[in-house]
């Protein structure tokens, strides 16, 4: 969600330029085995033109226009995920506090399984952990075990 000229740069957001690469692997290795990718763009006004060259969307790909935090309000999403079969939703994006976590917890709320990969969401700043005791926070390519 939202990675952006305007909101994913190192001036901007350099959590979230650190995080590029990671965020681009992944969505290499997911659009390879045939992953429904879907885009957002936060700022009123952008257009698709405004992600992120290394992260273009690919042919066919949806992008969604400026919503708001939740991606689900205002749009056709969840009919499309519904449609396609989609039953995990991997949300990825450049605010953790409102874009990721709502529309997340939407995602929840609807019945899909979520996954919010650490390595995959940033903020302006930082921002304090709500990972209960003993349980660690899931990274991109590492193994997480209940305990």
């Amino acid at each position: 969600m939202d990675f952006t000229k305007q909101t994913c740069t190192p001036e901007r957001r350099k959590r979230c330029a650190d995080q590029v690469p990671s965020v681009v692997k992944f969505v290499t290795e997911v659009r390879a085995k045939g992953a429904l990718i879907i885009y957002s763009v936060a700022v009123p006004n952008s257009v698709p033109a405004d992600i992120l060259p290394v992260l273009t969307p690919a042919a066919g790909e949806q992008v969604l226009p400026p919503l708001g935090p939740d991606k689900f309000i205002n749009s056709d999403l969840e009919k499309t995920l519904k449609d396609k079969g989609i039953k995990t939703v991997v949300a990825m994006g450049t605010q953790a506090q409102t874009s990721v976590l709502h529309t997340s917890a939407t995602a929840a709320l609807k019945g899909f399984k979520v996954i919010v990969p650490v390595d995959g969401m940033s903020a302006d700043g930082v921002f304090p952990s709500s990972t209960p005791p003993g349980i660690s926070p899931l990274r991109q390519g590492s193994a997480h075990k209940s305990r």
